[in-house]
């Protein structure tokens, strides 16, 4: 009997031990699979912020382009302002030139025609 309990307590302990080394395995493989799941997420949360940041660039680059758009257009409008405000100018300076060019010929013509009496009145008087 006594042979018996040491035998039974032998394999006791031998599967004592063998369930610890399972144990063991078991945590090690579970340890491996958490650190490969904690990496796959670490890699997609890096993925994700990669990916924030480069949308956030290309909306920065998106907004800038507007304001670049809108800068030009304001410009061409101004540009366009400037042009019809000379057009203008030059229209009244044109007018301005034709009515000075008007009164200049009839200054000429009162002028001749001036001149003309007094030749006439010189030769009718002795």
């Amino acid at each position: 009997e006594e042979r018996e309990a040491k035998r039974q307590d032998e394999a006791a302990v031998a599967l004592q031990s063998r369930m610890r080394g399972r144990q063991a395995s078991l945590s090690v493989g579970q340890m491996k699979e958490e650190r490969r799941q904690n990496e796959a997420a670490a890699s997609l949360q890096s993925k994700v912020r990669q990916r924030q940041a480069s949308l956030q660039v290309e909306e920065l680059r998106t907004v800038r382009a507007e304001e670049r758009q809108q800068d030009a257009a304001t410009l061409l409008q101004t540009k366009a302002r400037q042009r019809q405000a000379s057009f203008r100018v030059d229209a009244v300076r044109t007018e301005e030139g034709e009515r000075q060019r008007a009164l200049e010929g009839k200054a000429g013509a009162v002028q001749s025609h001036f001149n003309t009496m007094r030749v006439q009145d010189e030769s009718v008087v002795p």
